[in-house]
């Protein structure tokens, strides 16, 4: 099949970094957060025993590095001060820690006691350092704030274990369609709706344009997994046991999930991207949108921004859409999350600390500086991100996005990488879908079976 010579050369600096926030916060899918009167927020909801203290201590604050370090300091900085305005004998010691260790540092921290007072969270993680142990229960903490119905639905799914609230939705970053507008109007397509349309968009663009149609990639689980919601399954469901006990069942083996599958991989198959992308990962993806090799692609904000600085010639060409979908085109909502560890010494006052950075005052500032969105409905109603063209969109879809299972086994799903090797194995033929999502669904229930 044709194609532009010299695709992925490389791969920026820019693109790793960005890598390092977003797919870390959400890949490890991630990984993406209104002004109002200080004074209001500052008084609703403030727990009567903490409110004002003249107290003594020290809070522990564990914060995931970000690309531009001392702009993260100032705004903690200012949080701090904002906070010492009510607790001025409190002081708050905010460390950076970097993604890629964060999980062994965490748990570390936790068998040898010395756990932080407050630290955030990659989504799929929550249920895991909850089934631990390790996090205090916030149900009567939000109660207290007023706040119970205030979070983007999926990311406080996913903060839920055993039906109590076990952190809160900081930012939330979620996937939409990009499209490259020039591609498609040299196919003389329409943006698709359906997956019958999409197919038929992709073989209008590989006829006739000199670029490949859709990241059908074999390293990248946020691509696959919710067209299996898309065709009508789910990835897991909680059923009663033999004991009476509700535990997570696979169903990545069932009917609809294997079509999804199935159409995923026959895109890769049909040559809607070229044979080397079986081993690309979401940054390939980019770099083939920025070159304008590929005309669909599904990302973040962040990931437009990165593919702009890339190529600027792409800034007036890049459309955005909702993706698309058959019974539905939920996307997968990832982020992080705030949690207060059990081994706190100061909960209340940790609580306070959180209260703040949740308000919104904080939030939404903190979302602009990522580049993701605010993890409160208050926040993504902010007119930075409900009247923008395309920030609406995927603000939209943040609302009715949906989480992965909140299992405490599903960040080690990710960290072995369970979803990888399968769908490379149909790309290549040695598997058809159904032998392996019945493997896959084999070794998600063995990991169920020990929660």
């Amino acid at each position: 099949m044709k194609k532009k010579a010299g695709l992925i050369t490389g791969i920026s600096l820019s693109l790793l970094m960005l890598a390092a926030c977003t797919d870390n916060a959400e890949d490890a899918d991630a990984g993406a957060d209104e002004e109002a009167d200080t004074e209001e927020t500052a008084d609703e909801g403030d727990s009567d025993d903490a409110a004002g203290s003249d107290e003594e201590a020290e809070l522990r604050v564990w914060i995931m590095e970000t690309g531009s370090p001392e702009e993260a300091e100032d705004y903690f900085d200012r949080v701090t001060e904002r906070f010492n305005e009510d607790y001025p004998n409190v002081s708050v010691d905010v460390q950076f820690i970097p993604w890629l260790s964060a999980h062994q540092t965490l748990v570390t921290s936790i068998a040898g006691g010395s756990a932080p007072d407050i630290s955030e969270l990659g989504t799929t993680w929550n249920p895991e350092f909850a089934a631990m142990g390790a996090l205090a229960d916030m149900d009567d903490i939000v109660a207290d704030w007023g706040m119970e119905d205030g979070w983007v639905d999926a990311l406080e799914e996913v903060a839920t274990y055993d039906e109590t609230l076990f952190g809160v939705p900081w930012y939330a970053g979620v996937r939409q369609l990009v499209y490259n507008t020039e591609l498609f109007e040299e196919a003389g397509v329409d943006v698709p709706e359906t997956y019958d349309d999409l197919w038929e968009v992709g073989e209008a663009i590989i006829n006739n344009t000199d670029a490949y149609a859709y990241p059908a990639v074999g390293i990248s689980q946020h691509f696959v997994l919710p067209k299996i919601w898309h065709f009508g399954g789910e990835l897991a469901v909680q059923e009663e046991n033999d004991d009476g006990e509700m535990v997570w069942v696979s169903q990545v083996d069932q009917p609809e999930a294997v079509e999804a599958v199935e159409f995923y991989t026959d895109m890769y198959k049909e040559g809607f991207v070229p044979d080397g992308a079986l081993n690309w990962s979401v940054l390939d993806t980019r770099q083939a949108f920025a070159q304008e090799d590929l005309a669909m692609t599904i990302d973040l904000p962040p990931g437009i921004n990165a593919m702009i600085n890339e190529n600027p010639d792409l800034e007036d060409k890049i459309g955005v859409a909702p993706l698309p979908g058959n019974d539905s085109n939920a996307s997968f909502v990832g982020g992080s999350n705030l949690a207060l560890f059990e081994q706190s010494q100061n909960k209340e006052l940790a609580a306070e600390y959180l209260k703040l950075l949740v308000s919104d005052e904080f939030i939404t500032e903190w979302a602009d500086f990522t580049g993701f969105f605010p993890g409160t409905i208050d926040g993504l109603n902010d007119p930075m991100f409900s009247e923008d063209e395309t920030l609406s969109v995927f603000s939209d879809a943040l609302v009715e996005g949906r989480s992965y299972p909140a299992s405490p086994s599903w960040g080690r799903f990710e960290g072995e990488n369970l979803f990888v090797a399968p769908i490379q194995e149909i790309m290549q033929g040695s598997k058809t879908a159904q032998e392996a999502m019945d493997d896959v669904a084999e070794r998600m229930n063995n990991a169920f079976s020990t929660e």
